[in-house]
């Protein structure tokens, strides 16, 4: 994955990763850190995965979105749904072009940018990649309400969600990181109704040690 400038992220089977680091840190890479991963993403070893995802997109009707949407395989926006089919398929096993994705967002005019999972860490690499984008992190209620208001100028589509955020009692689940959960309010004017956190969050609380194929993260 071509994440940032001077951030490349490299799958595969663990030796051959191994062997990549070795290599990196012979060739001046500040850092070479194995990561550990569930799946080797976004590489060969990925295509039984993609040919099983093919035959369920079979059965699958997906309508072409109202909105632009970059597939960051090929940094381009498709309108039939025989190519967004196609592009899901091949995400699974091309590298992520995320440098690229974002450099075309700006260029089609985008001026701020909001990540809308839990961390920051896209918010940073953005950052990297284009220093002219209002880039923002959504972690819980506050920060998507401050999302809402900085981008409200390019985002008039997004008028009637801000306005129902402010006026609407409501509590949003967003847990801060992989393995914790938080309860957020949105303090909505003249609303103070709480809600007790579920028993079970939706979201496992704890992520499992992982092992099997590796990755790398090159800086």
């Amino acid at each position: 994955n071509l994440n940032s400038p001077g951030q490349v992220v490299i799958a595969g089977h663990r030796a051959a990763v191994e062997r990549g680091m070795a290599l990196a840190r012979e060739r001046g890479a500040k850092r070479a850190l194995l990561l550990p991963m569930s799946v080797p993403s976004h590489c060969a070893l990925m295509k039984p995965a993609a040919e099983r995802l093919a035959a369920y997109l079979n059965d699958v009707r997906i309508d072409v979105p109202v909105s632009p949407v970059i597939q960051n395989a090929d940094v381009e926006s498709f309108g039939s749904e025989a190519a967004i089919k196609r592009a899901l398929i091949e995400q699974l096993f091309r590298p992520v072009r995320w440098i690229e994705t974002v450099q075309s967002l700006a260029r089609r005019g985008a001026s701020a940018v909001v990540e809308c999972v839990p961390g920051k860490v896209l918010t940073g690499l953005n950052k990297r990649i284009d220093g002219s984008l209002n880039c923002l992190a959504v972690t819980d209620g506050a920060s998507l309400l401050a999302a809402i208001e900085a981008s409200e100028p390019t985002m008039n589509a997004c008028s009637d969600l801000a306005q129902r955020a402010r006026v609407r009692s409501a509590d949003v689940w967003i847990p801060a990181s992989p393995r914790r959960s938080y309860l957020r309010d949105l303090h909505a004017p003249g609303h103070a109704a709480r809600r007790a956190p579920p028993a079970q969050a939706p979201w496992p609380r704890t992520t499992p040690e992982l092992s099997g194929p590796s990755g790398l993260t090159l800086d």
